[in-house]
């Protein structure tokens, strides 16, 4: 749940008819009238996919109102850019300044997006990671591939090993072979790219 403080924050900048915040388990308020902004707020103690499913569900909910993504911990931008993938229009969180939450509600009630500045710098500073998106690469071999399907779907190296019957290192030098092929260097980047990998071939 939001803290009080960002609460009364947030219905300061916006009338109460035109924000709805909320959290899993979802609500569907879609007989109430139109919201400019629909809050979600994620907790790191969820997964990565079932957060972005949650994203996913709300936006197919409010197709006509911005929606931001409000983080309870720690900024985290290695995820953002896979919230805005699946429907999300801002991004904050617990760390951000209250400037920032101003500009953040500002810019979505006038159906623009929202990412803080220093998401910006972020992205800049990973530009080639973001940029590989899209691109053209060698294909997996058909170990990569599986032991690349198993990473995104939140499987240890160890898992992985049992299930294909190989060693941990084999699984290792596979995981470090396919991350350098794709030029990325971490599970949600790979996570990423593959999406963008099934989009070109669709």
């Amino acid at each position: 749940m939001l803290s009080s403080f960002i609460r009364k924050l947030i219905e300061e900048e916006l009338p109460q008819n035109k924000v709805f915040t909320t959290s899993y388990p979802l609500k569907d308020k879609r007989s109430q009238k139109l919201y400019k902004v629909v809050v979600l707020t994620i907790s790191r103690e969820d997964t990565l996919g079932f957060n972005l499913n949650l994203i996913k569900e709300l936006s197919a909910l409010y197709p006509e109102s911005r929606l931001l993504v409000f983080d309870m911990g720690n900024s985290n931008y290695r995820a953002m850019p896979l919230y805005f993938r699946e429907g999300g229009d801002g991004y904050l969180s617990l760390s951000d300044s209250v400037d920032n939450v101003k500009e953040c509600l500002s810019s979505l009630s006038e159906g623009k997006k929202f990412i803080p500045y220093e998401g910006v710098e972020w992205i800049l500073d990973n530009h080639k990671s973001i940029f590989n998106v899209g691109r053209k690469f060698k294909p997996f071999t058909s170990s990569e591939l599986c032991v690349a399907k198993a990473l995104i779907g939140g499987k240890r190296i160890s898992d992985i090993a049992k299930d294909m019957d190989k060693k941990i290192s084999t699984i290792s030098t596979l995981k470090r072979k396919l991350m350098a092929k794709v030029g990325v260097d971490n599970i949600i980047e790979l996570r990423t790219v593959m999406e963008s990998m099934k989009e070109n071939a669709s």
